[in-house]
C-alpha cells in the first residue's frame, strides 16, 4: 500500500492511500474459438485474485493473441468473453508462465434426459467432473447426498465441467451451492504462490451471465477448517423473463504446482422463485451458514452473501464500502499491533453480522446503505476504538478513505468522552518512541517516516469534536466568546465576522471546494482561539423545538458563505441549494415516482434524509443572519445569532422565504428549476457543484436528464413545502 501525506496551503492534512501491485513479466494469452480458429476481438480480463479489483483488460489481435505487460508475481485469473456468450476461464502464477492457451466454450443447449434440477440435486448429466456420493455429518446424523466433484487431477491445466438446464415459466433465480477444498492449507502453503483457484460461470440464452472467482489466499485463512475445506457458499443469478435455459460452468486449477490438489464440490444446483424464503428455497445465498454466521478474518460475506442477495452493484454498500474496507484491512492486518489486529478482526465481524438481518429481497439498497453506515459507528464503539496503539490509528486512516467510513470514525470517537484525547496521547507516545529509536540509530529512515505519519494523523484525531450540545443561553454566550476572541486576535484585520464563521466550520467545511467558494481558514487563527480557551461544541438546542439539535458547523458554514458571497449562486450552493441537490438524490434512490409527493413527505421532516428539519432551519438562520449583518440590521454575527435565538426564530422561515424568493412559491420553484437544469457554459459554478455532489452520492440520473415534467414536480414540491413552513413562521 502506498500512502501519500500532504498539507493543503491552509495547513490541513490530506491523506490518500493506493493499493499497488508491481511486476515485470509479460504474459501472452492465445484464444481460440470453439472450432479451433483464432478468436479475434475477444476481451480478455486478467485479474489478481488476491487483490480484487486490480486487473487489466486486453483485446485479442488478428492472431487471437492478447498481450499483458508488467504482470505481478501473484495468482492471475483469466476470463475471455467472446460473441454469442462464449466464454473461457483460466489461471496462472504471474511471472512463472509466459503463454496461456484458452478455448472459448459456446453456450450449450440442454440435452433431453441428461438430468435436471430435480435429479441428484442437479449434479447429474454434467460434461466433465465426477458425480459422487458425498457424506456429510449433521449433528448426530450422517447424511449422504449426490454431488459433483471437479478436481485439479494432478494437472497444470484448468479442469472444467458444465451442464445446461431448461427453465420453467416463473423462474426468477438459479443458484449453485458449492464448497472449495484444498490440500494446500493443511500442507502449510496458505499465503504462498501455490494459490489454487476456482471459477463459476452462469450463462443464460438471453446473453445474461455472472462470474464468481476466488483463490485460496483471497478467501482468507479464516474461511478454511483444519482439513482445508470452506463452509458451503452459494452463487446465484437473477433471471429475466426472456431466459429459456441456463448453463452452469465450474472450473478449478492448480497454480504453480501439481503436487497438492484442490477440488470444487458442487452440492446442489437449483432454481427459485423471486423472494423465496429459506424454508421454500434453503439453498439461497442468504440461507447458508457462512452468511448467517460470517467467519472471522474473511471478506467473502460481502460478495458471496450480501451482494449475491441484494444486487446493489459496484456502487452499493456491500461492494463499494463493506468489501473495500474489509479487504484493505485484511491485506494490511500484519502491520497492526496485537491489540490493533484484535480490533480489526472483531470490528469486521461485527460489521458483517450487522448486515445479516438485511439479507432478504424486501431490503432496498438504500436501506442497506443506511444500515451499513450506522453499523460502522456502532462496531467502532463496541470494539473500543479509543484503546489502540498510536501506529494503529495511522493504519486505520490509511484504510478508511471514504467519507462514509471517516465520518463514522469521527462520530464514534466524538461520542465518547476523553476518546480523542486518549488517541492523541497514544500517538504522542509512539512519536516519542520513533524519535528516540531513530536518534539511537535504529532504522532511521523508517522511524522518521513513521513519526511524520503519526504527526499528520495526530492532527486528524485532534480535530474530532466530542459530542457536546449547548442550550440556547449557552449557545449565545459561546458565539459571543468566539466573536470577542476574533476581535482581539492578531488576525482581526480579517473581518471578525468571517473569523467567527471560519472557526465553527473549520473541521467539517474546509476542503478545497469551500476554500474556492468562501476562502481559506488560517490554522494560526484556530490555534489562537484554542489558546484563548475557545472550545469546539457539536450543536445547540433549537429554541423552537427543544428536541431538535442544530449543528453549529452547518449553520455557520452557510452563514459564512452568504456573508462572503451575498445572494448569488455561491451563497446558495453552500446553503439551501447544496442540501436540495443531495435531497434530489434521496428522491431518485427512494423509488417514489412523484417528486412532489416525496418533498411533501420528507423535506424538512424528522425522517432519514439529507434535508431534515435541522438542516433546513440552519440554512434559513444562516441566510437571515448573514444578510442581516450585511444590510445593517445586526452589528455582528454574534448579535444576529442572539437575536434569532431569543425570538427571531419564530419568523425564520417567513423571513427567509420573503427575502430569498420574494414570498412566492412560483419564484422558489422557478429558481429550483433554473439551478437544476443550468448548463455548464451558462452557469459553470452551479453545474460543477451539481455534478460533483451527484458523483459523490451516486445520484443517477442527473436532474437535467429526467423528463422536465418530473423535475418540475420535484421543484414544485420544494416550493410548496417551503411556503407551508413560511406560513407557520
Amino acid at each position: 500500500m502506498l500512502t501519500i501525506y500532504a498539507l493543503e496551503t491552509s495547513g490541513w492534512p490530506i491523506i490518500q492511500s493506493f493499493q499497488l501491485l508491481f511486476g515485470s513479466a509479460t504474459l501472452k494469452v492465445v484464444v481460440q474459438d470453439d472450432l479451433g480458429s483464432p478468436a479475434v476481438g475477444v476481451a480478455v480480463l486478467a485479474n489478481t485474485t488476491t487483490f480484487l479489483g486490480i486487473g487489466e483488460t486486453a483485446v485479442t489481435d488478428p492472431d487471437g493473441t492478447a498481450l499483458f505487460k508488467n504482470v505481478p508475481s501473484t495468482t492471475i485469473s483469466l476470463k475471455a468473453d467472446g460473441s454469442e456468450n462464449k466464454v473461457a476461464v483460466g489461471s496462472l502464477a504471474g511471472g512463472l508462465v509466459a503463454t496461456v492457451n484458452m478455448k472459448l466454450l459456446p453456450l450449450h443447449h440442454p440435452i433431453a434426459g441428461a438430468g435436471g434440477f430435480d435429479v441428484d440435486n442437479g449434479t447429474s448429466g454434467w460434461t466433465g467432473g465426477t458425480t459422487k456420493t458425498i457424506t456429510k455429518r449433521d449433528g448426530r446424523l450422517v447424511k449422504r447426498d449426490t454431488g459433483l466433484v471437479v478436481s485439479t487431477n494432478f494437472s497444470p491445466d484448468v479442469q472444467t465441467a458444465y451442464q445446461s438446464f431448461d427453465l420453467a415459466e416463473g423462474a426468477t433465480l438459479v443458484y449453485l451451492k458449492y464448497q472449495f477444498q484444498t490440500e494446500e492449507v493443511p500442507g502449510g502453503f496458505f499465503g504462498t504462490q501455490f494459490n489454487d483457484y476456482f471459477s463459476i460461470v452462469i450463462r443464460a440464452d438471453d446473453e445474461s451471465s455472472t462470474t464468481v472467482t476466488h483463490s485460496m489466499n483471497e478467501l482468507g485463512l479464516g474461511a478454511f477448517d483444519a482439513a482445508g475445506s470452506t463452509k458451503e457458499f452459494t452463487t446465484q443469478m437473477a433471471l429475466a423473463d426472456a431466459a429459456q435455459y441456463v448453463e452452469f460452468m465450474v472450473a478449478v486449477s492448480n497454480v504453480a504446482d501439481e503436487l497438492y490438489q484442490s477440488q470444487l464440490v458442487v452440492r446442489k444446483v437449483g432454481v427459485c422463485d423471486k423472494c423465496a424464503s429459506c424454508d421454500d428455497c434453503p439453498d439461497l445465498a442468504k440461507c447458508q451458514d457462512a452468511c448467517k454466521n460470517p467467519p472471522a478474518n474473511s471478506c467473502t460475506f460481502y460478495r458471496s452473501c450480501a451482494e449475491e442477495t441484494l444486487k446493489c452493484g459496484s456502487s452499493g454498500y456491500p461492494i463499494a464500502y463493506g468489501e473495500l474496507a474489509c479487504y484493505r484491512f485484511q491485506n494490511n492486518i500484519d502491520e497492526f499491533s496485537t491489540v490493533g489486529k484484535a480490533w480489526v478482526t472483531n470490528t469486521e465481524q461485527c460489521l458483517q453480522e450487522a448486515l445479516v438481518p438485511f439479507l432478504n429481497c424486501d431490503t432496498t439498497c438504500d436501506a442497506v446503505m443506511f444500515a451499513g453506515s450506522d453499523s460502522l459507528y456502532t462496531c467502532y464503539v463496541q470494539n473500543d476504538i479509543c484503546s489502540l496503539e498510536g501506529m494503529d490509528y495511522v493504519r486505520i486512516l490509511n484504510v478508511l478513505e471514504t467519507e462514509v467510513h471517516r465520518g463514522a470514525l469521527r462520530a464514534a470517537i466524538g461520542s465518547q468522552e476523553g476518546c480523542s484525547k486518549a488517541i492523541v496521547k497514544a500517538i504522542d507516545t509512539d512519536i516519542q518512541k520513533k524519535v528516540a529509536d531513530g536518534a539511537a540509530g535504529s532504522d532511521v529512515l523508517q522511524n522518521a517516516a513513521d513519526a511524520h505519519a503519526l504527526a499528520l494523523a495526530r492532527k486528524f484525531y485532534l480535530m474530532i469534536i466530542e459530542d457536546q450540545d449547548l442550550d440556547v443561553a449557552a449557545a449565545v454566550k459561546y458565539i459571543k466568546q468566539i466573536q470577542d476572541t476574533a476581535a482581539i486576535s492578531p488576525f482581526s484585520a480579517r473581518d471578525p465576522n468571517i473569523l467567527t464563521t471560519d472557526y465553527l466550520r473549520h473541521n467539517n467545511y474546509n476542503d478545497y471546494q469551500w476554500t474556492l467558494l468562501v476562502g481559506g481558514i488560517s490554522p494560526l487563527w484556530i490555534m489562537f482561539a484554542e489558546a484563548e480557551g475557545v472550545q469546539m461544541y457539536h450543536g445547540y438546542t433549537d429554541p423552537a423545538s427543544p428536541a431538535i439539535v442544530m449543528d453549529f458547523a452547518h449553520t455557520f458554514a452557510t452563514m459564512g458563505s452568504v456573508y462572503v458571497n451575498g445572494e448569488n449562486s455561491a451563497g446558495d450552493i453552500t446553503g439551501w441549494l447544496g442540501d436540495l441537490f443531495t435531497f434530489y438524490g434521496d428522491w431518485k434512490r427512494s423509488g417514489v415516482a412523484s417528486g412532489k409527493d416525496f418533498c411533501a413527505q420528507n423535506l424538512g421532516q424528522q425522517t432519514q434524509s439529507t434535508f431534515p428539519m435541522a438542516d433546513l432551519r440552519g440554512d434559513a438562520d444562516g441566510y437571515n443572519i448573514a444578510m442581516g449583518v450585511k444590510n445593517g440590521a445586526y452589528p455582528s454575527i454574534a448579535d444576529g445569532f442572539a437575536a434569532v435565538m431569543q425570538g427571531g426564530y419564530a419568523s425564520r422561515f417567513k423571513d427567509f422565504f420573503q427575502a430569498r424568493f420574494q414570498g412566492s412559491a412560483t419564484v422558489a420553484s422557478s429558481t429550483c428549476m433554473d439551478y437544476m437544469t443550468a448548463k455548464a457554459l451558462d452557469r459553470p459554478l452551479v453545474w460543477k457543484a451539481r455534478r460533483s455532489l451527484a458523483v459523490k452520492f451516486g445520484v443517477v440520473p442527473f436532474p437535467e436528464d429526467i423528463p422536465r415534467a418530473d423535475l418540475q414536480g420535484f421543484c414544485d414540491g420544494f416550493a410548496d413545502a417551503l411556503a407551508n413552513f413560511a406560513a407557520n413562521g
